[in-house]
């Protein structure tokens, strides 16, 4: 096993902490997806600005362009971001103490660099509502709480390495595990029913969100679609729960999990919950 498909352990970090480095990232996130967004073919289903998780990298990176091997990323530890041509990092983008217009300038200039062809306008940011923060007055990237951010990082890495080996693998009807800028969670989405149009009816949503507007700190969650009568929600293992206020999924809060231990019982919670809150959604769905 290589270093990059163990369980990365994850301690405590204060949730104002999180907070604030999940937003910053999340909006530098913007910048990645611009790549897509502004030179990728549309996909029908809005995944053209989304990401993978790159082991090796330990970041977000987006979609490689079609005809030049050039893509960016982010870096969530050290908040910056990367381009990359063939998988090579070429050149590396601190965030601290640039505007998004700056970032946004400084990556223009990488990319022509690497002989990307950029419309007149440059790259486009997606329109998506973001949390709020001064970053959308023009205000600096300020520097961060480092424990927030490497957190962060390992809550993604591994969160790829457990959903990839517990659904994505082994679930013939999953989507590729992608990161989506909108809500910045790294996700996929397994088809339990699909219509006659093609359309998926019935489906379980596996993921893990670095935190939102219904938690602070970072949570896995499975969601079952259509949503169940939340009267008839299964037992669950212990520690996690059923949310049902906005959205019904089962979850699991970072909090429980770390509350678990080192790492060994970190990855075999994590692990176990997803198992049994995929189970939970089938019997719901049946």
């Amino acid at each position: 096993m290589s270093a990059n498909d163990r369980w990365l352990t994850i301690s405590a970090v204060p949730d104002d902490e999180l907070v604030e480095a999940r937003i910053q990232l999340h909006y530098s996130a913007q910048l990645v997806a611009a790549l897509g967004a502004t030179l990728l073919p549309p996909a029908a289903d809005d995944s053209h600005p989304n990401f993978g998780w790159s082991p090796e990298h330990q970041a977000l990176i987006g979609r490689p362009l079609v005809q030049i091997p050039v893509q960016a990323a982010l870096k969530l530890a050290d908040p910056s971001l990367l381009v990359l041509r063939e998988d090579r990092i070429v050149a590396t983008i601190k965030l601290a103490g640039s505007t998004l217009l700056d970032a946004r300038g400084a990556l223009e200039q990488a990319l022509r660099e690497e002989g990307v062809a950029l419309p007149e306008g440059g790259l486009e940011l997606p329109p998506y509502d973001l949390p709020s923060h001064a970053l959308s007055q023009g205000a600096a990237f300020v520097p961060v709480s480092v424990p927030a951010c490497e957190a962060l990082s390992r809550w993604y890495a591994n969160a790829a390495r457990t959903i990839g080996s517990c659904i994505t693998r082994v679930e013939p009807n999953a989507s590729d595990l992608r990161c989506w800028p909108h809500h910045f969670d790294l996700a996929t989405l397994i088809a339990e029913e699909v219509g006659a149009d093609g359309i998926a009816k019935r489906t379980i949503g596996v993921g893990l969100s670095p935190g939102d507007g219904s938690y602070a700190e970072p949570y896995w969650y499975v969601s079952p679609w259509p949503y169940p009568d939340a009267g008839a929600l299964p037992a669950l293992p212990a520690g996690a729960r059923w949310h049902t206020e906005g959205f019904t999924a089962a979850v699991l809060t970072g909090s429980d999990l770390i509350a678990t231990g080192p790492s060994a019982e970190q990855s075999q919670r994590a692990s176990a919950f997803l198992y049994a809150a995929v189970a939970a959604s089938r019997q719901l769905l049946a």
